[in-house]
């Protein structure tokens, strides 16, 4: 009797066990039935109204797209305005008249510069680029004449230093590129640019994406006061050149201690007092190019 009872007991918590499960079992399908007439009353069944709307506003994006693509052709034609030099000697006159004409501008509004100052573009001192690098030292060269010319616009007081990344080379029968091997420490190899010319922008900050997107980073070192770095990142908010100059970086500190050069024939550092209340900053920029269309979506 006593095991008939203890038999009775367990056959009676085991059917309590499993009406408890088929329990929670029927109540998840029940859940899932739910679920699944929610997601059918709230499918979309698109309709020729709606398809119609959809190709509108595609058609609309593709219009706005290519309105961009224009400007952006305008704006890179109304950079370059002078064509693109044929011979590596070319080149060198074209870099020789835009560091002539941009000394020429900084010494006008006052501004210090080292007599040897050539905006990043030391390396070609005596000689031009190399055939490889022409059209990509010209790009860079016809975006720093721009940037140049909106800092010395914003009044810094002094020009500290201007540096480029290494060139881009077209590799041939592509119309892809690669940038040029950066130059050692010990300046030996100037293949891309001598080292005061030459820096490499971080990965991090660069809006560079292989396929789509291609840029060219520029560094801007210069003193001045709150006002010249305001100015100069407004100027570079420009209808004429839209989304193609980005602000990457901006680093403020202490001035370097000022130094008195004997050959220096700056007419600038000769009248004009130094303010006391003088900051250095470091604006590091990329010029943006688009270098592909991504394909088409398909509905």
């Amino acid at each position: 009797m006593i095991l008939g009872s203890i038999l009775l007991v367990t056959e009676i918590w085991l059917v309590q066990r499993e009406h408890k499960r088929a329990g929670l079992a029927l109540a998840e399908l029940e859940r899932k039935r739910d679920e699944s007439d929610r997601l059918v009353r709230q499918s979309v069944c698109l309709n020729d109204e709606d398809e119609k709307a959809i190709n509108l506003d595609l058609r609309d994006a593709e219009t706005v797209l290519g309105d961009l693509k224009t400007h952006r052709r305008e704006s890179v034609d109304r950079l370059n305005t002078t064509s693109e030099p044929e011979s590596s000697v070319d080149a060198y006159i074209d870099i020789t008249a835009f560091v002539e004409k941009t000394r020429e501008l900084a010494e006008r509004a006052g501004i210090v510069i080292r007599p040897e100052e050539r905006f990043g573009f030391g390396t070609y001192t005596s000689e031009g680029p190399a055939a490889e690098l022409i059209a990509g030292v010209f790009r860079q060269r016809t975006v720093l004449q721009y940037l140049v010319e909106k800092l010395i616009e914003s009044h810094p007081r002094t020009v500290l230093m201007i540096q480029r990344e290494p060139p881009r080379i077209l590799r041939p029968g592509t119309s892809q590129s690669i940038r040029a091997a950066a130059p050692r420490a010990d300046g030996q190899s100037r293949r891309g640019g001598q080292p005061g010319d030459i820096f490499e922008i971080e990965k991090r900050l660069s809006l560079r994406m292989a396929g789509l997107l291609d840029t060219e980073a520029f560094r801007l070192e210069f003193t001045g006061q709150t006002r010249s770095i305001r100015s100069f990142l407004n100027s570079l908010i420009d209808e004429d050149v839209p989304v193609t100059i980005v602000v990457r970086s901006v680093e403020i500190g202490l001035p370097p201690a000022p130094t008195r050069s004997p050959d220096s024939h700056s007419m600038a550092s000769a009248r004009t007092p130094v303010p006391e209340s003088l900051t250095r900053f470091v604006v590091v920029v990329e010029y943006v190019e688009p270098v592909a269309t991504p394909a088409k979506s398909v509905l």
